[in-house]
């Protein structure tokens, strides 16, 4: 949960650094910051989800715990791609 609150504050304040360099990579930087979220997002629905439908609470621990992992992974690999593409143009202009 915490990545996504990182993704979303990502996105607000340093949106206005992607207005810098060509249109390909200020978009790119910007929409792997959006699947971030989005990732996050399906982790919280998934979550919600499995509680509901398992009835079993060991099972279920389980199933979060290995849906967390990857969902954080994704959003963490995205999230580090986009801040890439956003430093590297940032260091292209300089």
């Amino acid at each position: 949960m915490l990545i996504g609150y990182g993704i979303v504050i990502y996105v607000l304040l340093f949106s206005r650094v992607d207005n810098v360099g060509d249109a390909g990579t200020r978009s790119s930087s910007s929409h792997l910051a959006l699947w971030g979220i989005a990732a996050q997002l399906l982790v919280m629905a998934v979550r919600a989800l499995v509680e509901r439908v398992v009835a079993d609470r060991d099972i279920a621990n389980q199933m979060l715990t290995i849906v967390e992992l990857i969902g954080d992974g994704v959003s963490v690999l995205l999230f580090a791609l986009s801040t890439l593409g956003a430093v590297t143009n940032l260091a292209s202009e300089v």
